[in-house]
């Protein structure tokens, strides 16, 4: 909901919302992209997404990409 609803008050100014999910399921990523596109929020957002079923690996890497992006 936080994402969904950012907006920087009293300006005009553009920014974006960096979202990381790390072992979520195919239905919850479903969920999270579906809500951000029905709110308009999506054309604003960087989503990184690990699912339940990638490498365990990548779970190290998703938070420290998100991170990269947000800088």
């Amino acid at each position: 909901q936080i994402a969904r609803q950012a907006k920087v008050r009293g300006t005009n100014e553009q920014f974006a919302v960096v979202f990381a999910a790390m072992g979520i399921t195919f239905e919850e990523s479903n969920f999270f992209i579906d809500s951000f596109r029905e709110t308009g929020a999506i054309d604003r957002t960087v989503l990184f997404i690990n699912l339940a079923n990638d490498p365990a690996i990548e779970r190290i890497a998703t938070p420290k990409m998100a991170l990269t992006a947000a800088e």
